[in-house]
């Protein structure tokens, strides 16, 4: 069977693919951009399953779609959540980029103000992307991400914001009705 969540399957730096290879060790792994992609393709029948953990702020769209249902429900820990740059201090930050599921966290930042331009992206790695290749003026630009996504950057990381968070989710399918 095959399994979509959000990330790069060749990368598997998100924590949903973290999480998916932890749980699904006999199915093949599917990443996309976003989570309404991967279940565009459950509905299209090209994979099988598709795993959303319980902090993305839009699970309830597909709690109640009538299409879909909760195949299996899981609780596994997750990488850290950390504030991390290219820079070696922080300082004020002009630009954050950040997953909207980890919104909640941007108060725990002593360099963010209230001038600071939050830019919401797809994940956690899709943050680091956007934080290097916006990094080209001499403004502190940084990313809330994981400690995976961070590391494998190469990025300073600043400060942990959630070690061993326990993240809840569910595997969804088509309904057996449906099929």
């Amino acid at each position: 069977m095959i399994l979509g969540t959000l990330g790069n399957e060749l990368s598997q730096l998100t924590c949903s693919m973290h999480i998916a290879k932890e749980l699904s060790t006999d199915d093949e792994l599917k990443g996309f951009s976003s989570f309404e992609r991967a279940i565009e393709s459950l509905k299209k029948n090209t994979i099988q399953k598709v795993l959303i953990p319980g902090a993305y702020p839009d699970i309830n769209k597909f709690i109640m779609d009538n299409d879909l249902e909760v195949y299996k429900s899981f609780v596994e820990k997750i990488p850290s959540l950390v504030f991390a740059s290219n820079s070696k201090k922080p300082k004020e930050c002009s630009e954050l980029f950040l997953h909207k599921a980890t919104k909640n966290l941007v108060t725990d930042i002593p360099s963010i103000s209230s001038v600071t331009k939050l830019t919401y992206v797809d994940s956690n790695e899709e943050a680091c992307e956007k934080l290097i290749m916006n990094n080209q003026d001499q403004s502190f630009t940084a990313c809330i991400t994981n400690s995976l996504c961070a590391e494998y950057f190469n990025l300073k990381i600043h400060t942990i914001l959630r070690e061993g968070i326990s993240m809840p989710g569910a595997i969804f399918k088509i309904k057996e009705n449906n099929k």
